[in-house]
């Protein structure tokens, strides 16, 4: 008894192995092991040696065999299989006959997936690029990679990116340069994040595409809190700055747990006791007010840390001299006799 040989697709696996048990030779379509049936008499018994294309419709039944794969858990590394089913069994032995093979060596069945042109493409490669560690607010550099196909030159490849977390690797941190075989990539996280992402960079010949993928890891790095500025002030003699205005904020730490500090450069002017903050949170104030009686210029700087790194802005406050008017001391009211003096 003779039939024919039909395709199925098998479910995936992480080994290699094939099992017993996924073997099947009946009608197509009555399996009832986990296999998808993907062409019915691929090969006939009567067909002769030779090249034979599969149908526009195994095509689209491998594409949907192979999507089913992966949203069934498969992930790169595991197996899938392409069964070749005899459709008809005799007794113990299933068997299938090649017309015009003579029997005078093993007959063998060669299975290549192509573009349907009829030849088949080799797939271009690309080489591994390492995992690579950066600090926050860097860049990794130009890291080199080859590509090559057997059938198209290098330059005529096309390259292909992709990121795993675009906030922090978006896509146009991610840059290709070199030429012909020779490439290079490089990357820039988003500023002042942190974490590790998966960069894929890939190479097409128009036909097949293959991929590579590194492990960025950005660390983080301290950030400088920061301080707006302070314009100069022109006070009168023993008068006062008021409330000045200004913002402190940092990436790490709540405005709340900021310290700030203060310091003049003329403290017999601008005593530090005469610097006095306000406000809360990023939001704050400083006033300035000078010793008594005195005038001239002196420089106040104001400070934050985050317990790490400290930031300052500077601001000059001018205190104008005020005419004071002279003193005179009192005098007792005085008693004396006729004709006399109060000496």
């Amino acid at each position: 008894s003779v039939g024919h040989i039909d395709l199925y697709g098998l479910g995936f696996r992480s080994s290699d192995i094939v099992n017993h048990s996924d073997f099947y030779m009946g009608g197509f379509g009555g399996d009832s092991t986990d296999s998808w049936p993907l062409q019915s008499a691929f090969l006939l018994a009567t067909d002769s040696a030779g090249r034979y294309s599969s149908s526009a419709d195994f095509s689209s039944a491998l594409a949907l065999y192979v999507n089913a794969q992966y949203a069934a858990g498969a992930v790169a590394g595991d197996y899938i299989f392409i069964r070749l089913s005899p459709s008809m069994n005799y007794g113990n032995y299933t068997f299938w006959d090649i017309d015009g093979w003579d029997g005078s060596e093993p007959a063998t069945l060669e299975l290549e997936i192509g573009d349907g042109s009829g030849a088949s493409n080799a797939s271009p490669s690309i080489s591994a690029i390492e995992d690579v560690s950066i600090s926050e607010n860097s860049s990794t550099g130009s890291l080199a990679f080859t590509v090559g196909d057997a059938e198209t030159s290098a330059s005529a490849l096309t390259l292909g990116k992709a990121s795993s977390d675009e906030t922090l690797i978006p896509l146009s941190g991610i840059v290709l340069g070199g030429s012909d075989g020779s490439r290079t990539v490089s990357v820039t996280p988003a500023a002042g994040l942190s974490g590790s992402a998966t960069v894929t960079v890939s190479v097409s010949d128009g036909v097949n595409t293959v991929f590579t993928d590194f492990v960025l890891t950005v660390t983080d790095v301290n950030d400088a809190p920061t301080i707006t500025s302070i314009e100069a002030q022109t006070i009168v003699e023993d008068g006062s700055t008021g409330d000045l205005s200004f913002t402190i904020g940092d990436t790490e730490t709540l405005g709340s747990g900021l310290t700030l500090g203060k310091a003049s450069s003329d403290e017999t002017l601008i005593p530090v006791s005469g610097i006095a903050f306000g406000g809360s949170d990023g939001n704050r104030t400083v006033s300035v007010t000078p010793a008594t009686g005195l005038s001239g210029s002196a420089t106040v700087t104001i400070s934050v840390s985050d317990g790490v790194n400290t930031v300052s802005t500077d601001f000059v406050v001018t205190v104008t001299d005020v005419n004071d008017a002279p003193t005179i001391t009192s005098i007792d009211a005085q008693t004396i006799a006729e004709d006399a003096s109060t000496g």
